[in-house]
């Protein structure tokens, strides 16, 4: 219920990462006011130095 309320919410938007089309992570924002907290998560067993790299 939770994620459909989310999807629902026109304060609130989900972005899917992918890397080669291979789904690797998503980012969040729900906005409040004036301001938008952030959030985001990386799949582990994503090698984090092909991207800094």
């Amino acid at each position: 219920m939770w994620f459909l309320n989310k999807l629902m919410d026109p304060d609130y938007a989900m972005y899917l990462l992918c890397y080669n089309d291979i789904p690797v992570g998503n980012i969040r924002f729900e906005i409040k006011e004036d301001e938008a907290l952030l959030s985001y998560s990386i799949a582990m067993s994503i090698d984090i130095e092909v991207w800094v790299s």
